[in-house]
């Protein structure tokens, strides 16, 4: 499966729209600067942000995980029952 960063994915999909940083940021009712530090600099927006990116540039969310998800990643540490991770034993 292809690595791609979140970043890199909504400068693919804007760029194949035509549209500008500025374009999508403001369709998506967010900063240029945001928009930016996003596509650039990898910065994590709120899950409310990635839903109007969604809906804007046209895909699901369920997609969007299968493009960012790699199975050569590590799998995430067992949580506890208070849906934490488990703490290591002590040595």
């Amino acid at each position: 499966m292809k690595k791609t960063t979140l970043g890199q994915t909504i400068r693919e999909l804007r760029e194949a729209k035509g549209w500008t940083i500025h374009a999508l940021s403001k369709r998506v009712g967010i900063s240029n600067q945001a928009m930016y530090d996003l596509e650039l600099h990898g910065a994590a927006p709120s899950f409310s942000t990635v839903r109007r990116l969604a809906a804007v540039l046209e895909f699901s969310i369920d997609w969007l995980s299968e493009q960012l998800l790699s199975e050569d990643l590590p799998a995430p540490p067992p949580l506890g029952k208070r849906g934490r991770p488990r703490k290591s034993p002590a040595k």
